[in-house]
């Protein structure tokens, strides 16, 4: 197991299972590029069959990486690995083959800063088929950009003391864990 660390600002939970390498890659390197350089990348590596994650996360010599090499359990369980491991003032859940921007988390931890609050939620973009990128409507409720888990910065306090996980769904775990984090949130 990871111990966490207490003086980290974020901790980045990214669980992989069965991500090619051309999309692990960049994912992580995009963590490792940001221009904010207090964080811890946990990588929960789900059981994957199919690529050598231990390889690929171990080609990395960074020490804010932790790896956590775990039998397949699913997204949801292998995001409660991450959490239970975690040791930030606030938690990103990231996927495997998601890609952020290099100043995203100096973003966050500036409005987090100013503001003091439970959730910073910010937006995404999605690459297209013609390859432009595009802004996700605002198709939900509350016009939360996203329903999901991976536009929203959390405290880690609200999610320890509530004990918010994420519940072991087929689908839609990302959503429940966001919606039962803003329900406790109070800023």
């Amino acid at each position: 197991m990871v111990s966490a660390n207490e003086q980290t600002k974020i901790s980045i939970i990214m669980p992989v299972y069965n991500t090619p390498e051309n999309f692990l890659r960049p994912a992580i390197e995009s963590v490792l590029n940001q221009t904010f350089k207090d964080f811890e990348l946990i990588i929960v590596n789900d059981g994957s069959t199919k690529n050598n994650v231990s390889n690929v996360v171990k080609s990395y010599s960074d020490n804010r990486i932790k790896y956590i090499d775990n039998k397949h359990v699913g997204a949801a369980c292998a995001r409660n690995i991450g959490l239970d491991n975690a040791g930030g003032d606030f938690i990103l859940i990231m996927d495997s083959d998601d890609v952020v921007d290099t100043n995203l988390y100096a973003t966050l931890i500036k409005l987090a800063d100013s503001y003091n609050p439970d959730i910073v939620i910010f937006n995404i973009y999605g690459d297209k088929d013609d390859g432009t990128i595009e802004q996700y409507e605002n198709v939900i409720p509350f016009k939360i950009t996203n329903s999901g888990n991976t536009t929203k910065m959390v405290r880690r306090k609200l999610i320890n003391d509530n004990y918010i996980r994420f519940q072991d769904l087929s689908t839609c775990n990302g959503v429940c864990f966001a919606y039962t984090c803003l329900a406790y949130a109070t800023k």
